[in-house]
């Protein structure tokens, strides 16, 4: 689950958990490719434009 309602004072907010990651991620997107997955990592051509496709899959 990445959203959590919660009520304060009568106010309902959502915590919102992915967006943190989500922006980490895009920011550090080659390091943590050579983090996570150094063999695949050394294959890309980090000279090349990349377009993140988060959005891709919602409705």
């Amino acid at each position: 689950m990445t959203n959590v309602n919660y009520v304060y004072d009568g106010l309902r907010l959502r915590a919102d958990f992915d967006s943190p990651w989500k922006e980490i991620i895009e920011v550090y997107f080659p390091q943590a490719m050579h983090f996570f997955f150094p063999e695949t990592s050394a294959l890309i051509d980090w000279e090349r434009p990349y377009e993140f496709l988060d959005k891709e899959f919602q409705c």
